[in-house]
């Protein structure tokens, strides 16, 4: 019975690892059964299973693959010694005898010898520990769009109403003093307005103001930050040159207080002229007034007109018209340290002039208070060097000019000479290009450089063609008649020239070269102050020492031709003490070379007995002394060679001879001299 059990057991195992599909570590078939030990059990591989073992081991590679799953329950029936008998089917739980009463209780099976527990596989060696990904840089927060720039600011116009008075009435404008009113223009007593019918004007009170005041505060960002001038600009004229014409131009706060003014003015001009006041407006304007104001001096009107008058914001300041700077920046009397910077200003102003020895500048000089004819000297300068310089006042700055000071060696040099340039700037202004190019060192006038010496006639027949010239070639003149005709003190001359001694009679050296000049409608008797003068300046060290000496005066000892014939050929044109008297002086003296103007044409003398060498050049604009025989006055025999043609000396110095060439207004050549220096001094 006991056998029967135990193959039943065998054949449940074989059937639960069939079922399973696992092939327990059973024994081979020869020693299935251990028949000598009844109390041997059968190890049943669940029992590692209830052990705690939830994986099966694994079998041994080469078990796994010799065990065939079905031999075990194949050979069973082989082993029942019955033969064919089927054996009972056995009750994993109850065993044969469950149903039997009379049953003995069976042994208990003895446990299966369990299989040697195979090593644990060693344990892997750990992993080694990630290296921590590190932190994600937090991405920066966008930087706020910056805001756009604001657009430039442009130039801004029609700030002002009622412009012009062609309405006839003066809406929009406020009268502050006196009257203003409109006005047509009146034969003989008002003049024509500029543009239109009518023009306004100061009525007929002593001192007239009207203004207008224009919000600029939509442009507060570009005015504080100091990018705005204000442009008050208007035609303005007078009546017979009586009474005055000035123009205000008021930056105002947003309370109204004023924080800036300019004025320009008072005008007497006596044609409509353009005239233009600026201001860069201070941080803080808000509003700008422009006011006209009209002074009476006689009659019974205030003659003060005004029209087309306009109001702009801008940037820039705008260059200075020449009715601003009626006289543009000259140069005058050089010498071995200095240089005078001239000017002229429409309104009374502080001059500046910077100044150096590069572009960059750096020292300056200025004037100690407002005026509107300007001259400031430069001093300490290198000798024969060359110098920049810029003229300025308020926030004008004019062009960085240059010019070379007077050297003290006996270097080469060109110098220019030209005379009677009156009435005739158009031909002047030609000219004087022709000039600059010789690249002269400096200019030399033989006086009659305007026609009746008004003010006007100074700005507009010397200065104004000499621009582009003076302001880089320093100038002297000897004066001539003409710088007398309506000024006989020759007042204006005085104020507007820079030269040394009286400004009438010096001496002045320039390298080898030392020139004496001289005023023919002064007196030069024997023992008058330009006699004196005359002798002090060519018995100096400095004349004495030089290589030549020369002279520059206006009239000549000797005319042939003159425009009118001896009828205007009078005593005074003439004057016979330049020969009588200056000549023998000058001979005395030991000068090589005179320079002289007053005769419209070319004359050159060669060396006279008294060692003398004359020139003549008063072709330089104004009418010429031509050779109609109608205008024969005289026949000189001392003098070789006449041309009855405009032109302009260029005299080059070098070693001990002097090329003078004339030129004509073509530039070209038109005959020439050579001087030589006395050997004995």
């Amino acid at each position: 019975m006991k056998t029967l059990q135990i193959l039943a057991m065998i054949a449940a195992i074989a059937l639960w690892g069939t079922s399973t599909g696992c092939a327990p570590d059973a024994p081979s078939a020869d020693i299935a059964v251990v028949a000598d030990d009844p109390d041997a059990g059968v190890a049943d591989p669940r029992d590692a299973l209830i052990e705690g073992d939830s994986t099966p081991p694994e079998p041994e590679p080469d078990a796994a693959q010799d065990a065939d799953p079905t031999s075990d329950a194949d050979a069973l029936p082989d082993a029942d010694p019955e033969g064919d008998a089927e054996p009972d089917r056995v009750d994993a739980s109850e065993g044969d005898d469950a149903g039997d009463p009379d049953a003995q209780e069976p042994e208990p099976t003895p446990e299966p010898t369990p299989e040697p527990t195979p090593e644990p596989a060693p344990e892997p060696e750990p992993a080694p520990e990630p290296t921590p990904e590190p932190e994600p840089t937090p991405e920066p927060e966008p930087e706020p769009e910056p805001e756009p720039d604001p657009a430039p600011f442009e130039r801004t116009c029609g700030l002002l109403t009622n412009t012009d008075a062609e309405s006839n009435d003066i809406r929009g404008w406020t009268v502050e003093l006196g009257q203003f009113a409109t006005t047509r223009g009146i034969f003989f007593q008002r003049p024509q307005a500029f543009q239109g019918d009518y023009s306004f004007y100061g009525g007929q009170a002593d001192a007239s103001i009207m203004s207008q005041t224009a919000d600029v505060s939509a442009h507060a960002r570009a005015i504080d930050a100091g990018e705005v001038v204000a442009q008050l600009g208007a035609q303005v004229r007078n009546w017979n040159g009586d009474d005055g014409a000035s123009m205000l131009l008021t930056a105002l706060g947003g309370d109204a207080a004023e924080l800036a003014q300019v004025q320009i003015g008072p005008f007497f001009a006596d044609d409509w002229t353009a005239r233009l006041a600026q201001l860069r407006l201070p941080p803080g304007t808000r509003a700008v007034k422009a006011s006209m104001r009209g002074d009476r001096f006689a009659g019974r009107d205030n003659d003060a007109y005004f029209d087309v008058i306009s109001l702009c914001l801008d940037t820039q300041l705008a260059p200075p018209t020449s009715d601003e700077m009626p006289s543009p920046p000259y140069l005058m009397w050089p010498d071995e340290g200095g240089v005078s910077v001239r000017w002229e200003t429409s309104a009374e102003v502080v001059g500046r002039v910077e100044y150096g020895y590069g572009p960059t500048l750096g020292a300056f000089v200025e004037e100690p208070g407002p005026r509107s004819v300007h001259e400031l000297r430069l001093e300490g300068l290198e000798a024969g060097s060359e110098v920049f310089y810029q003229v300025s006042w308020g926030e004008i700055a004019l062009p960085v000019r240059r010019f070379v000071t007077a050297p003290v060696d006996d270097r080469p040099f060109t110098f220019v000479v030209w005379g009677d340039n009156q009435d005739g700037p158009e031909r002047f202004s030609r000219m004087t290009p022709l000039m600059a190019s010789e690249d002269p060192a400096f200019a030399l006038s033989v006086g009659d450089c305007v026609q009746n010496a008004t003010r006007s006639e100074y700005r507009e027949q010397l200065f104004g063609p000499l621009s582009g010239l003076a302001d880089q070639v320093p100038f002297l003149i000897a004066a001539g008649n003409h710088e007398r005709y309506s000024d006989r003190g020759a007042s204006l001359f005085n104020e507007y020239m820079s030269q040394p001694g009286d400004e009438h009679c010096f001496g002045w050296r320039y390298g080898s070269l030392y020139v004496v000049f001289i005023d023919t409608e002064l007196s030069i008797d024997p023992g008058s102050a330009q006699d004196l003068c005359i002798r002090e300046a060519l018995g100096s060290d400095e004349a004495r020492t030089a290589t030549f000496r020369a002279a520059a005066f206006h009239k000549p000892p000797r005319i042939e031709w003159w425009f009118g014939g001896r009828l205007a050929f009078t005593r005074e044109m003439e004057a016979p003490w330049v020969r009588q008297t200056l000549e023998p002086l000058l001979e005395e003296l030991r000068v090589d070379l005179v320079f002289n103007g007053h005769n419209h044409l070319y004359a050159h003398t060669p060396r006279t007995e008294g060692g003398i060498v004359w020139v003549t050049s008063g072709g330089a604009g104004g009418t010429l002394d031509d050779d109609n025989f109608l205008w024969r006055v005289g026949t000189w025999p001392e003098i070789a060679t006449t041309i009855h043609e405009h032109h302009f000396l260029s005299v080059r110095v070098e070693g001990d001879v002097m090329i003078v060439t004339a030129i004509n207004e073509q530039g070209q050549p038109m005959d020439q001299f050579a001087v030589e220096a006395r050997q004995e001094q």
